[in-house]
């Protein structure tokens, strides 16, 4: 029987041994994955808080924001600039979603909180009772049977106290919660108050103090909307959670050191800055150098991009931002350092950062371009159409010791031919072109239409009009030098300066660049156009779009899918389209970054 049972036991035996180790490899990998998600978590969250903290101008000047509304899975911490905590909503409540208003009658929308039309209802009122110190009308036995003075003796101005704040709130929260209101920390020049409650009229909030101090013995008064005030708002409930009057500004800040969202759309690193100007807030994202450089690479190109290619780019992306931060930088009278327009280079936040963009960032780390010691300008554009030109052509001679390091370049790999705007056509007719130039020069020689276009120069290449020369139906000539200040005077018109013109129905050449991936060389060749057009119209045929200066993004990437891909590559790539540089780790007067 024992021998009977052992040969039925041995198979499932083994099954269950096999079943054992199975369980244990799918834990192991399951692990695994955990491991390296949670790895891959952390770079995102440590590897790229590196280097210096920078400002970003989100809505500012003309663009201010009237409200704003944030999430974050763990909830925010309010700060003021010297860096005090004052409330942590990891723990008060669990409030994750977090608008930031004035003090004026609010209503809720959807994403945020607007002014209320007269007669509205009213999500957040905007007179409030603000309460001094209170006792109660009990007893002895009461929770409540102390006078509590809010005004601080000894303390610094501007110290928060969060935690003595709470405990007074929560001593008349019964009460209040009865009267239908809610009870909220108010900081107001220098001196902490409970606020209470949010109310559309002075009147209704007369009533509730009234009613109030049917239980307490009070020292209070009732404040009026006043639009220089910090609302912080809890969105989902539209109560209020604290208000600050009488700072300069006011920090909102993750938790758990984790990214944040706009209900608006956005997500993204580090802390927001609120400063209000006169009821709406100038908004400013602070974020770590290098979170900066992969939430820009992750706009500027395709992150799938080869890793040479992304590391070149953002070593690009570094050296400008770097640029920017000495005295002269344009935003620096704005208080932040750069703004989220194509003025220093479009920024949307960290929502595209993936992987790819921060191993890319992280190879590079403080890495930046300079020229005889300097940090160099290192301009770039997405596609240029086969080469890029000189500073001196672009500007003329007096601009090129300003960036020698812009020289031309003949990227032939790059294919630009099928690319968005790598080709395009601009159609004109004499009259419209008189106009545009007539309103685009002082002292325009031009008196009537344009007859005649002549191409005087070009640069070396070929690729680039240099010289160009307007002619009208008087026989007036127009001489324009430089191919920015051509592009520029036709902008909106043309896309670049690397163009041929003439009259609808005319002949025209071009000069076609081929690239050699085996040596490496370049060769030119001449190509015959007929412009097609309505008859008597300027036709101009071109490729490529900016100013082509420096650094073509799609030719990086191009040159790269060209065999120029081994380790650190974007060192040479960037030598390839800056001339006579060094690319190396920045130092500050603390040493390396």
């Amino acid at each position: 029987m024992s021998k009977s049972n052992g040969h039925s036991n041995g198979p499932e035996l083994k099954t269950l041994i096999v079943r054992i180790i199975a369980g244990f490899l799918g834990f192991m990998m399951i692990f695994s994955i955990i491991v390296v998600a949670v790895q891959s978590y952390a770079n995102m969250a440590t590897d790229l808080k590196v280097g210096d903290e920078i400002d970003v101008g989100l809505y500012y000047g003309s663009e201010l924001a009237e409200s704003f509304t944030a999430d974050a899975s763990k909830g925010f911490r309010i700060e003021i600039p010297c860096g005090e905590s004052f409330l942590s909503f990891d723990d008060a409540d669990g409030v994750k979603s977090v608008s930031i208003a004035n003090g004026e009658n609010l209503s809720k929308t959807e994403y945020s909180f607007t002014r209320a039309e007269e007669g509205a209802g009213v999500s957040v009122g905007g007179y409030r009772v603000m309460l001094s110190s209170y006792s109660t009308k009990v007893g002895a036995n009461s929770k409540n049977d102390n006078i509590i003075l809010f005004r601080p003796t000894g303390e610094t101005t501007g110290t928060f106290n969060a935690d003595n704040i709470r405990a007074y709130i929560e001593r008349i929260s019964d009460t209040v919660k009865r009267l239908d209101s809610y009870a909220a920390p108010a900081y107001i020049d220098g001196q902490y108050f409970i606020c209470l409650g949010g109310f559309a009229s002075a009147e209704l909030a007369e009533n509730f103090l009234d009613a109030f101090k049917v239980s307490y013995n009070c020292e209070a008064s009732i404040i009026e909307p006043d639009k220089n005030v910090y609302s912080v708002i809890d969105h989902k409930t539209g109560t209020l959670l604290c208000h600050f009057s009488g700072i300069d500004s006011l920090y909102l800040t993750p938790v758990a050191n984790e990214n944040f969202t706009s209900l608006t759309g956005g997500t993204y690193f580090g802390r927001l800055r609120f400063e209000n100007k006169g009821g709406e807030f100038q908004i400013i994202n602070t974020l770590y150098m290098e979170q900066y450089v992969a939430s820009r690479l992750s706009t500027e190109v395709d992150t799938s991009w080869n890793a040479e290619a992304l590391k070149a780019v953002a070593t690009v992306i570094r050296t400008n931002a770097y640029g920017s931060l000495d005295a002269d930088s344009p935003h620096k009278n704005e208080n932040f350092d750069l703004c989220s327009t194509a003025h220093c280079g479009v920024y949307h936040g960290c929502g595209s950062v993936d992987d790819n963009a921060i191993n890319a960032v992280d190879a590079t780390k403080n890495t930046v371009i300079k020229s005889d010691g300097k940090l160099i300008n290192a301009l770039y554009g997405s596609t240029y159409g086969g080469a890029t030109i000189s500073l001196a052509d672009a500007y003329g001679e007096g601009m090129s010791e300003k960036g020698k390091y812009l020289v031309e370049v003949l990227s032939a790999w790059e294919d630009f031919e099928d690319r968005s705007g790598g080709r395009w056509t601009a159609e004109i007719n004499p009259s419209e072109l008189y106009d545009l130039l007539s309103n685009r020069i002082s002292d325009c020689p031009l008196r009537g239409n344009v007859k005649e276009i002549n191409t005087v120069k070009r640069s070396e290449s070929g690729v680039y009009v240099t010289e160009i020369e307007f002619v009208d139906i008087f026989d007036n000539k127009l001489t324009v030098k430089g191919s920015e200040v051509i592009r520029n005077i036709l902008t909106g018109f043309v896309k670049s300066a690397a163009f041929s013109v003439g009259i609808a129905g005319d002949e025209v050449s071009e000069i076609t660049l081929h690239y050699n991936s085996d040596t490496k060389e370049t060769v030119s060749s001449e190509t015959k156009l007929t412009l097609s057009g309505a008859y008597g119209n300027f036709v101009f045929v071109g490729r490529g779009q900016g100013s082509g200066l420096g650094m073509s993004l799609n030719g990086v990437n191009d040159l790269v899918n060209k065999g120029y891909s081994y380790e650190n590559a974007y060192v040479d790539i960037i030598k390839t389209y800056y001339k006579d540089v060094s690319v190396e780790t920045l130092v500050t007067d603390e040493g390396a970054v």
